[in-house]
């Protein structure tokens, strides 16, 4: 998602409830990875508290959603379904666990690749990058 890094304030819980409220609606327009991202710049490099209405807010218009129909969307909890059925598939399905999980899919005989954290990224593209000049060479 190309989030920086700068001063954060951590949105841990009721900022967190919130973000999931917004997503049926996210995914529904097609915003959602844009309301992620745009909810992460905010806590975590640009040190907005999203508690406060007028920081999320910003970060709701930043992703191009209207803020008065996303306002109608904040305490609902038909989110709860999504998030359990995700985090289960993570921890289940995949063997995962946190955010951000990433799988790299191995090629036929080659394990996957399973990393946590953003600071591991590079893992997957110096994976990727062998991969990818072993079909080459």
């Amino acid at each position: 998602l190309g989030v920086g890094f700068g001063p954060i304030h951590t949105p841990i819980g009721e900022p967190t409830r919130q973000a999931y409220a917004l997503l049926p609606l996210a995914f529904d327009q097609g915003k959602d990875e844009a309301l992620m991202k745009s909810l992460l710049d905010a806590a975590w490099r640009d040190d907005l508290a999203l508690h406060k209405k007028k920081n999320l807010r910003l970060a709701v218009e930043r992703a191009g959603l209207d803020w008065a129909e996303a306002e109608t969307w904040l305490g609902r909890n038909d989110w709860k379904d999504m998030v359990a059925l995700s985090q289960h598939e993570m921890v289940e399905g995949m063997g995962l666990w946190g955010v951000p999980s990433y799988r790299l899919s191995g090629p036929d005989g080659e394990d996957d690749l399973e990393v946590w954290g953003q600071d591991r990224l590079w893992l997957i593209a110096a994976e990727i990058k062998r991969r990818a000049a072993a079909l080459s060479g």
